[in-house]
């Protein structure tokens, strides 16, 4: 027979300490980490196939919290959940910590941040003395990101230099506006010279570049 403790999650998070919760309904589901493949279309050929990198990791994990082991109301508990959620003053929200049931042994335990939380409708009343109201039990999905150190730390090093200075070959991070030819602008001073950047990325279709991505911008 499972243990008591074997109906819970714990999420640790920094700053803020432990929230224990029970597990809900079905596994957590894990998305990111594997494929990363894209094929390109070409009028009247194969499509090219092109590995671009794969996403972190996603994680959903169904919870529950519920007057058991406590019987006082929820709204102090939830309320911590919404913290890990949201940001620390002007910094991001915090990097958290899992254990407990039910958590894939392949997965990481800790540097985990929420992406969302999705709150259910599964809900239970009560009034209290005073005549507020209180949640006795209240169901969430939080779905979690992965936050990968690492990479952040090579993502800062990355040469954002202005055109002309530093050493080539440069490199931009993709982001939401960006074309191909305000690259080129931006980088050579013509943009006509935007087929130099595609051709260096193995890039056939400017509109499958996905934002984040790192081009390598070539010397002119």
């Amino acid at each position: 027979m499972p243990t008591q403790e074997e109906h819970f999650i714990t999420f640790t998070a920094d700053g803020i300490g432990d929230l224990r919760m029970l597990k809900g309904d079905g596994s957590p589901k894990v998305t990111g980490g594997q494929g990363g493949w894209n094929v390109t279309q070409r009028p009247h050929r194969r499509g090219l196939t092109t590995w671009d990198g794969v996403d972190p990791y996603r994680m959903s994990i169904p919870v529950v919290f519920e007057g058991w082991p406590d019987v006082a109301g929820q709204e102090i508990r939830i309320g911590t959940l919404n913290r890990m959620a949201s940001p620390v003053g002007d910094d991001e929200p915090p990097k958290i910590a899992l254990s407990g049931v039910g958590i894939p042994s392949e997965m990481p335990k800790k540097n985990w941040v929420i992406e969302s939380l999705e709150w259910g409708d599964n809900v239970l009343w009560d009034n209290q003395a005073n005549g507020s109201m209180v949640r006795l039990r209240q169901d969430c999905v939080v779905n979690l990101l992965h936050y990968e150190d690492e990479d952040r730390v090579a993502f800062s090093k990355l040469s954002s230099a202005k055109p002309g200075g530093g050493a080539w070959p440069k490199h931009h991070i993709w982001r939401k506006g960006d074309t191909l030819r305000k690259l080129a602008s931006q980088f050579y001073k013509n943009s006509k010279k935007w087929k130099k950047i595609a051709d260096a990325n193995n890039v056939r279709d400017p509109k499958s570049i996905k934002i984040g991505r790192v081009l390598r911008i070539p010397k002119p």
